[in-house]
């Protein structure tokens, strides 16, 4: 009896009843506004041919181009990922047998990009579609600290917050207390690349260039909601 007695009294010592007390719950918000450090790209290269060795050397050869758009934007080597390599049998379905019929060997390499320059992006872009065994799969935006940035969201979050509590509090002719609990909510979204809807017709003709795109400024996010103790004045 004496041991439960002692454990319900640690137990009100460690978690104190909160249900006297007077508080308010706010949520706060907070968002910066920063350009992507580098971007990763991510193509496949695949072709289908009669035997594996055509279809083989037809995606080596692609690779190759990629290889030389990598020389002439300067990208380095270490930024160029495609370890990834796959092969299988490609068949056609015969209505009339409702049997498969094989027409080939597709062979497939996944490659990874990643561009430091961002202005090169319209340029690269422009270059790998030039290809059709070329297919862009996706873009992802990236940041070389995003824990820092997304604490500095974090703090204008806690700040809104506690703002917010304060305004209320002394608006009811109360004071703000100590913090009760605090739950972070939110987090970072990337947003998509897009591409300029109107492009200089120069641009357009001359190949070289390459189609010009807009990298946006992203906005790092964090939401928290806060429990303040509050007091009569």
């Amino acid at each position: 009896m004496k041991q439960l007695s002692a454990f319900i009294i640690a137990l009100l010592i460690i978690f104190p009843s909160w249900a006297d007390e007077p508080f308010i719950d706010v949520s706060g918000y907070g968002k910066i506004e920063v350009m992507p450090d580098y971007l990763q790209l991510y193509i496949s290269l695949s072709d289908t041919k009669k035997t594996l060795a055509e279809a083989r050397d037809s995606v080596e050869s692609v690779f190759q181009q990629v290889l030389k758009v990598r020389s002439d934007l300067n990208i380095s080597k270490d930024d160029i990922d495609a370890a990834h390599i796959s092969n299988q049998p490609m068949y056609e379905w015969q209505r009339d047998s409702s049997t498969r019929k094989y027409t080939g060997e597709q062979v497939t390499r996944r490659v990874t990009i990643t561009l430091r320059n961002l202005d090169d992006y319209g340029r690269l872009v422009h270059r790998l579609m030039e290809d059709g065994r070329i297919q862009i799969q996706n873009t992802n935006l990236r940041f070389n600290d995003l824990p820092s940035l997304q604490r500095k969201a974090t703090k204008l979050a806690l700040l809104d917050a506690r703002d917010k509590a304060n305004f209320m509090a002394t608006t009811l002719d109360n004071s703000l207390g100590a913090v009760q609990f605090i739950q972070e909510q939110g987090g970072y979204n990337p947003q998509p690349v897009v591409m300029m809807a109107q492009m200089r017709s120069a641009k357009m003709e001359d190949s070289s260039v390459g189609s010009e795109m807009l990298i946006q400024k992203q906005d790092i996010e964090q939401s928290v909601q806060v429990r303040f103790a509050i007091t009569e004045k």
